[in-house]
């Protein structure tokens, strides 16, 4: 059923984008549509084949007169996928509803009996979340799903913890900017649930990228075949062109719901004993970064810039990951502007500033850790090409850098990119992890 949801969610997709007036439902509506009707057309052949009539009738799907009794879902046998999920011995999960026998020895209500555990559907055991991992366990082992002949990225384990990775999306036109958002979401997540920071499930919209594959390895993930994630995408426009990374993240992280970025930063000033707020903003959005002068950025800096302007910038509360984005294309009289200087300063700890209270302008500092970083290749931000380097932390893959590309198992780097960076993706860090050196 999956496939066949797939293409109506595409054909909606393109109908909505070349012909938006000729639609008058939304996605939900026509994925159940679609289901009713296939499920209809099999029902249809199945009955015109004896041997098919036959065998669902010793299954206790059809009665005497071949008609079909009413299949309901039995929640007693589906597990929740929460946290740690691990395989499960396999079972039904839709059960024939069993007439019970009434006191008086006639027909009485409707019930049905459980017979097994989550549905054999289910091709892939989710092992995302950290909520089994010691906290004492200072190394674990993440692997990244690749192609065949090529080296994987594997670090000895003191625990029997996996945070696989799919990291290898499909080649399709104009993506790059979806497959490079997720690809960073992913990590800086896997990242966050490593350290014990984040103990959440991941959404069922980005969780595909951290499930153990079922394809054999070099194959290639289309990530528009996932629904969850096609749902969160139905007000995005013209998905197949070129856009903005920050717009996506701007767009996608309110909608996720996906805990760890919730948060929100203020400019204050304080005036006559008053304390005014000037300017505020979420950070479920990336924060702007203005650039500063010199022969070259550095990611400090420019936080300090950010934050001792006129109106005192600041986060109002610790926020577990923090998005930022550099003022990298400026328009100027008419024609926009790239700045092509080199980042330093990501390697090392960073600090940002965190309000003390809800009308203070005094601030405390708490240091973050890049984790992940968009690069943009191109003159505008709507145009070039965009790929996804995978930063690795004290616990995992530290001092190594990987970079992903569409249709590419992600390789080993080390400084090239620096001038591409557009979009940081910073992780809350240990006091314990502080210890970091920059490599600049």
């Amino acid at each position: 059923m999956i496939p066949v949801l797939c293409d109506a969610a595409t054909k909606w997709r393109t109908t909505k984008e070349e012909e938006p007036t000729k639609l008058s439902y939304s996605l939900k509506l026509a994925l159940f549509k679609q289901l009713l009707i296939t499920l209809h057309e099999r029902l249809r052949e199945t009955s015109q084949k004896e041997e098919a009539m036959t065998h669902a009738k010793s299954l206790g799907w059809v009665d005497v007169e071949l008609n079909w009794l009413t299949l309901r879902w039995n929640p007693g046998v589906a597990v929740a996928a929460g946290a740690y999920e691990k395989r499960l011995h396999r079972g039904n999960d839709l059960e024939i509803p069993k007439p019970a026998t009434s006191p008086t020895g006639g027909q009485g209500g409707l019930d049905s009996v459980p017979t097994g555990g989550i549905s054999q559907a289910r091709g892939s055991s989710s092992l995302v979340d950290s909520t089994g991992m010691d906290r004492e366990c200072s190394m674990a082992r993440a692997r990244l799903q690749t192609e065949k002949g090529s080296s994987g990225i594997r670090l000895p384990c003191q625990r029997d913890l996996e945070l696989p990775m799919s990291a290898k999306p499909g080649l399709a036109q104009l993506l790059c900017y979806l497959n490079s958002t997720l690809i960073a979401l992913s990590w800086t997540l896997l990242q966050a649930q490593l350290c014990g920071i984040l103990r959440q499930a991941l959404v069922p919209a980005i969780s595909f990228l951290t499930q153990v594959p079922t394809t054999p390895h070099g194959c290639s993930i289309q990530v528009l075949s996932h629904l969850p994630l096609l749902a969160k995408l139905q007000a995005w426009s013209n998905i197949h062109v070129q856009h903005d990374v920050a717009e996506l993240v701007t767009y996608l992280l309110p909608r996720l719901n996906q805990p760890g970025f919730q948060g929100s930063w203020e400019a204050r000033r304080r005036t006559d004993g008053i304390t005014r707020v000037t300017d505020r903003g979420t950070t479920l959005a990336p924060v702007i970064l203005a650039l500063h002068a010199g022969e070259q950025l550095i990611l400090q800096t420019m936080i300090d810039q950010w934050h001792t302007q006129a109106s005192i910038h600041a986060l109002t509360q610790p926020t577990t990951i923090v998005c930022l984005q550099f003022q990298r294309f400026i328009w100027e009289a008419g024609v926009m502007r790239r700045d092509y200087r080199s980042l330093l300063g990501y390697h090392c700890i960073v600090h940002l500033p965190i309000f003390d209270g809800p009308h203070a302008t005094d601030v405390h500092i708490l240091p973050y850790q890049v984790v992940a970083m968009q690069l943009q290749y191109g003159v505008q931000p709507t145009k070039g090409h965009y790929r996804t380097a995978m930063i690795g932390q004290p616990r995992f893959g530290k001092d190594r850098v990987w970079l992903s590309d569409d249709g590419r198992t992600p390789e080993q780097i080390q400084r090239e990119h620096d001038s591409a960076i557009y979009l940081l993706w910073l992780l809350q860090a240990d006091n314990a992890e502080t210890t970091v050196t920059d490599r600049a």
